[in-house]
């Protein structure tokens, strides 16, 4: 049984306040965009897969998918103190730096089963350069396990606001969040086919390169290649 789903009933008080009050910075400081491929299916659980660049990802995912509540994997460190009450209020949970282990990895698929959407960042880390990194397969498995599909989210501008060798986020830049359409990972393909598969459906949403291939363009809600977040205009 998930640990801690006795102590968090579904949405919790301050997971909505939090989330409502970094929205609010969000607007004044990120100017967030969010692009919609297609619906965000009401009543089915997914597991949520993203590109990961910068410390704000976890709040841009729960901006752009504003009408559910989210839980989210958080390095165990950082559940020391004070910390460890207000990130599991705010629906985080803890899971080993070098990747998903045991404990992690039931938690996941605890909530899943539950009707909990989940939020992963595959690549483990985030990108040193702004492309995206390996994704490690494991998340296949999960979702398989829990037979729900992955909904694949681009972010594209969090590393311009908040790079890794930046202490400091560096405001009024644009972010924008792609999101796709849900992927089945029960076609027979194998997991790091699939992996695979979905990194590259998260480049093309994002329009950011993979560290092993060259550049994407970014398509906007008709399918055109979108470029207002990489060149706004001065009105914005």
């Amino acid at each position: 049984m998930f640990e801690q789903s006795s102590q968090y009933p579904r949405g919790t008080r301050l997971y909505r306040l939090m989330r409502f009050l970094l929205a609010v910075c969000l607007r004044v400081f990120c100017r967030p965009r969010v692009i919609r491929s297609g619906a965000v299916w009401p009543g089915e659980t997914f597991l949520v897969v993203a590109n990961h660049t910068t410390f704000l990802d976890p709040i841009l995912v729960g901006y752009s998918i504003w009408e559910r509540d989210l839980w989210f994997l958080a390095r165990e460190t950082l559940f020391k103190g004070w910390r460890n009450r207000v990130l599991r209020g705010v629906h985080a949970f803890p899971v080993h730096r070098g990747g998903l282990d045991r404990v992690a990895l039931k938690n996941v698929a605890e909530l899943l089963r539950s009707r909990r959407s989940v939020v992963i960042f595959p690549e483990g880390t985030r990108s040193r350069d702004g492309d995206i990194g390996r994704f490690r397969s494991g998340f296949v498995k999960m979702a398989q396990n829990a037979g729900v599909r992955v909904l694949p989210v681009g972010i594209e501008g969090g590393f311009r606001v908040w790079p890794r060798h930046h202490v400091l986020p560096r405001p009024f830049r644009r972010i924008c969040m792609t999101i796709g359409d849900p992927i089945a990972v029960d076609d027979g393909r194998s997991r790091a086919q699939l992996a695979e598969v979905i990194r590259q459906e998260v480049s093309r949403l994002s329009g950011l390169a993979l560290a092993d291939r060259g550049a994407v363009e970014k398509p906007d809600e008709s399918g055109q290649v979108d470029s207002a977040c990489k060149a706004p205009s001065p009105s914005e």
